[in-house]
């Protein structure tokens, strides 16, 4: 997997980073050689560690086949990436960016931020480049790894389409949202609103340094299809993760290392995907054998 490459040591990529399965392949050939070095590899008394980790990698590589084919076919992760640009606009029709604003350096408390806009809210949002924030599209990969972390189904990950936003402080973030709540939802409250704060008492793999409020927008989408002679128009939801960034919370994320995404993502992987994916009770006898440990 592409995560070992990434975050394992290279003296141990090997063990772990099996060869790719060459396509096309017979399927019920593959799943009967995984199955006759499991059996042959728990004959008599002493195991064979070599074999039964042989066998597991096949059905593993079996299995994210089979995971990557569910991705391919959810609604939701489709819909992020065909409609990603109505996403955006949406966004921005909601918020009602002004003009852009050039800001020196001091002006701001962080001189990568170097643009703003004032926005419906009555705030102001800030960006380093001349976009008022940034978004993006989750990789297959990044789901893959997603649904392992969390044991959901790619129907129910709800940030295939994640946006970022940059205000000034907690006060402009709570203005922020309580306008976007005004909007968009009769009750005033948002789906998922959550509130990361920068403490030590997070989960063990945030940084104590992090911090970010999120909330997820189901956006309405008109789509037109074509049935005979008939043009039928039907609305279809984008899901979509909105991130809000104080200027504090964007500084310790960008220029304090331990708070860097690339850091978040390896604790991620290594306390919660990894121990999934490479179990004990397989790779401990494996790695004893070959003499890594």
């Amino acid at each position: 997997m592409w995560v070992c490459y990434k975050y394992l040591d290279r003296s141990l990529i090997n063990f772990f980073a099996r060869e790719l399965v060459e396509s096309p392949f017979d399927v019920f050939e593959f799943v009967q050689d995984a199955y006759i070095d499991k059996k042959t590899g728990s004959v008599g008394s002493s195991l064979n560690p070599l074999l039964i980790e042989k066998a597991y990698s096949a059905m593993r590589a079996f299995e994210f086949g089979y995971r990557m084919a569910m991705i391919d076919q959810s609604f939701p992760v489709s819909y992020s990436r065909i409609y990603s640009d109505e996403i955006v606009k949406s966004l921005c029709n909601l918020l009602g960016f002004g003009e852009l604003e050039t800001i020196g350096s001091e002006k701001v408390k962080y001189e990568f931020l170097c643009t703003k806009w004032m926005t419906k809210a009555g705030v102001y949002v800030y960006s380093t480049k001349n976009a008022p924030f940034r978004w993006r599209v989750k990789e297959d990969n990044s789901i893959l790894i997603k649904l392992y972390r969390n044991c959901v189904f790619p129907d129910n990950i709800t940030d295939c389409f994640g946006s970022e936003i940059i205000v000034k402080d907690d006060e402009a973030r709570d203005r922020i949202i309580a306008y976007v709540g005004k909007e968009t939802r009769p009750p005033l409250l948002l789906e998922g609103l959550t509130s990361l704060k920068r403490k030590k008492t997070m989960c063990e793999e945030s940084s104590s340094k992090y911090g970010v409020t999120k909330f997820i927008l189901r956006i309405p989408i008109l789509t037109k299809r074509i049935v005979g002679e008939n043009t039928i128009s039907e609305y279809v939801r984008g899901s979509t993760e909105i991130q809000i960034y104080t200027q504090t919370e964007v500084f310790a994320r960008e220029m304090v290392s331990e708070a860097t995404h690339e850091e978040f993502r390896k604790r991620q992987y290594l306390c919660k995907v990894f121990p999934v994916l490479f179990p004990k009770d397989i790779y401990e006898p494996f790695l004893r054998h070959s003499n890594v440990i």
